[in-house]
């Protein structure tokens, strides 16, 4: 019989293989729903969606099931439900569109179709996603990057390191601009990377400032509210599932500072007019 850490070791890996393959299948139905006045990727699209909640269900389950057994082989480690964000996101999309379907006539689409914006997060059905430095997308990335690539005994630095650097962009790739792109600085950038965005609390962070950033629902339609409560409950999960630690006084003071912010700029804005 084999010991108990290579049994759960192997069966993390499976389970990390099951995550990366629901997530894809979620990012190739959202990906359809782009292109819904196709009636064939329409069709495709009802059919994928019939078992989308048992989908998620498995999903949150092995997410879940990560996070034991890497605490069981690790006591030490930092358990994190941040992929759940993501995946809420895609999740919620899909729900959507299916929603507004039910509208439309099954014999074809009317003028008033629905119109789906492109500027969506969007993260490539692959297992390892681009990483633009969006603290919120780091949970997801960094899961998949230990798994698929920094943990894989057969690949060189050289090797990791082009995996890594190639699925960089924006933010989190200028964060690393001031390091020679070499096999020796591999770790270097890595250790540069998560110093800087595992951080529970500046994710907490940011999915508050996306809540205090909701605009005024000006007109009450149905589609407005929905995209509402979508980005509103998304948030409150992630928020709740990095498990902060005082989570109640991070909140007030988060509160006080965007008070204090606002008092500072007002005081400023008043004594420039006086003068």
């Amino acid at each position: 019989m084999p010991p108990k850490s290579n049994k759960s070791e192997n069966d993390l890996k499976l389970l990390y293989a099951k995550r990366d393959m629901i997530y894809s299948r979620v990012q190739t139905i959202c990906d359809n729903a782009l292109n819904i006045s196709d009636l064939a990727i329409r069709d495709s699209f009802l059919c994928s969606i019939e078992n989308i909640d048992d989908l998620r269900a498995d999903f949150e389950n092995i997410v879940h099931n990560i996070n034991a057994l890497q605490l069981e082989l690790d006591p030490d480690y930092a358990v994190s439900y941040s992929v759940m964000s993501s995946f809420d996101d895609l999740y919620c999309r899909i729900k959507r569109v299916a929603k507004s379907l039910e509208k439309i006539p099954s014999a074809g689409y009317s003028q008033t179709e629905p119109k789906f914006t492109r500027d969506r997060p969007r993260l490539p059905p692959i297992h390892i996603p681009e990483f633009n430095g969006d603290i919120r997308n780091w949970g997801l990335f960094i899961d998949s990057f230990e798994n698929t690539v920094n943990q894989n005994d057969h690949l060189t630095d050289h090797e990791k390191l082009h995996y890594l650097v190639e699925k960089l962009t924006g933010k989190a790739r200028a964060a690393c601009a001031g390091i020679t792109f070499s096999a020796e600085n591999y770790s270097l950038i890595l250790n540069t990377l998560k110093a800087k965005y595992e951080d529970k609390r500046l994710i907490a962070t940011a999915y508050l400032d996306q809540l205090f950033e909701l605009k005024p629902i000006l007109s009450c339609t149905e589609q407005n509210l929905e995209k509402f409560l979508d980005i509103f409950a998304s948030s409150v999960r992630a928020i709740r599932n990095l498990n902060v630690d005082d989570l109640s006084d991070f909140l007030f003071l988060y509160i006080g500072l965007k008070k204090l912010d606002f008092e500072t700029v007002r005081l400023f804005e008043t004594n420039q007019g006086t003068k």
